[in-house]
């Protein structure tokens, strides 16, 4: 059945129609149903305490399901919330909605614990019995919550009216296609308590089979950058800014690293569960409340097997991945190196160029301080004396006073010597202003 933004009374009305149907004619029947949202009741819903969530549970369970019960097999698709919230508490559904279910299909309470309070990254399987002279047997199964993929199954066995009860909560539209398909696949074991527990188990292989497959290929995209890298030259600075940049291919492996060491524990958590479950299948005891045939055991412990198989060979390929992210992390590391180096032995030559450049104008510099040095002193005397403050030809003449030095050369004295004063005490306060942007005191503070 599937129902979609209709309310509770039209789900207790579609319920009441089955009931009376099999009641005029009682025969085995294979049911199931697909939860959808309802418009008005989508609630994100906690218990706050133990004693509110027990009251909840027992106002739940006196639904009448044991009058509306048949011999058969009966599955409740329960869709995950639009917002695909790693967490399954967010409910697309009513509590109205929620405790129908319980009543009508005698649901076990342990799968609104497990999901109130089951931790995301824990996966587990428990066998859970009837406190009412054990009446029924029931199994809960959750995953993990890797890319919030996760989902909760809980089957119940009435040991009585030979009835398989199962609800799945947290599906996707593929998930709850994929299992429709395997239903109508395996129908000759549709009655076996633990057909559910391992059609779940295969659902979950799908999920890791298909997340893993993804990081493979996301590792060959992540590879497949380095090789860009490695190919580039120095010229080719453009098209490196356009790959994009070492330090966002790092992150992005070493997030892909973390994130397959998070797959790998989902999947051996996985194995150990599938594990458990063929042991399971193999006490007669255990999975056999009700009269079932040998061959169907057979069949779902095969399945099981092959499920196990899978696992390994997944958890295999989450090593070889983890061992390629090192690899590729090496690669990376070794190429930054390379660049380095070469980045390196380009500023040595360009050092030795500037060398060679500054010991050639060292070379121009001494020989112009030499030159300078040798006519400086000569060219000073000589424009010193050529002054007209020196009168060469004295006495030469009658009329001459004698006097070589002139009187008024005590002015270019008067004008040269503070002159001088001052063109040395602007180069101080120039070297002294150029000087402050270098100077740091002793706390590492410039001044």
């Amino acid at each position: 059945m599937d129902w979609h933004g209709r309310n509770i009374a039209h789900f207790l009305e579609d319920l009441d129609h089955i009931k009376r149907a099999q009641l005029q004619r009682p025969v085995t029947v294979c049911e199931s149903y697909c939860l959808r949202p309802d418009e008005n009741h989508v609630l994100n819903w906690k218990f706050l305490d133990e004693t509110e969530l027990n009251k909840w549970l027992n106002n739940g369970s006196s639904g009448g399901g044991s009058e509306s019960v048949i011999a058969g097999f009966r599955l409740i698709l329960s869709p995950r919330h639009e917002d695909k919230n790693r967490v399954l508490h967010r409910f697309p559904f009513s509590k109205e909605t929620l405790l129908a279910v319980y009543g009508e299909f005698g649901l076990h309470h342990s799968l609104v614990r497990a999901i109130l309070r089951g931790k995301p990254e824990f996966c587990s399987m428990a066998l859970i019995h009837s406190k009412t002279q054990n009446q029924s047997t029931g199994y809960l199964l959750r995953s993990n919550a890797i890319a919030g993929e996760d989902v909760i199954l809980c089957t119940t066995i009435d040991n009585k009216t030979k009835v398989v009860t199962g609800i799945i909560h947290g599906c996707t539209d593929d998930d709850i296609k994929t299992m429709t398909e395997w239903l109508g696949i395996v129908k000759a074991d549709i009655f076996h308590p633990l057909l559910l527990p391992a059609l779940t188990l295969d659902l979950i292989r799908t999920k890791y089979s298909r997340l893993i497959e993804e990081k493979a290929m996301e590792l060959g995209d992540l590879s497949g950058t380095t090789d860009q890298f490695e190919s580039l030259k120095d010229e080719d600075r453009e098209a490196l800014n356009e790959i994009g940049n070492y330090n966002q291919t790092t992150k992005e492996v070493l997030q892909l690293h973390q994130e397959i060491g998070e797959y790998k524990i989902a999947v051996n958590q996985a194995r150990k569960q599938a594990q458990k479950l063929l042991a399971i299948v193999a006490d007669k005891n255990l999975c056999c409340p009700i009269n079932t045939e040998s061959r169907c055991s057979s069949r779902v412990a095969e399945q099981l097997e092959e499920i196990i198989s899978i696992f390994e060979d997944l958890d295999m390929t989450c090593d070889q991945i983890a061992q390629n992210c090192n690899m590729l992390m090496g690669a990376i590391y070794n190429i930054i190196a390379q660049r380095q180096n070469q980045i390196n032995v380009d500023i040595a030559a360009d050092s030795r160029k500037i060398s060679a450049a500054a010991k050639r104008d060292s070379s121009a510099m001494k020989a112009i301080a030499i030159v300078t040095m040798l006519f400086l002193p000569g060219t000073f005397v000589a424009a010193f004396f050529a002054m007209p403050l020196f009168n060469w030809s004295a006495g030469l003449s009658a009329r001459d006073t004698g006097r070589v030095i002139n009187p008024r050369f005590q002015y270019y004295w008067a004008v040269t010597v503070p002159l001088t004063f001052l063109v040395l005490l602007c180069w101080k306060i120039w070297d002294k202003m150029t000087a402050i942007p270098d100077s740091v005191d002793s706390k590492g503070n410039s001044r």
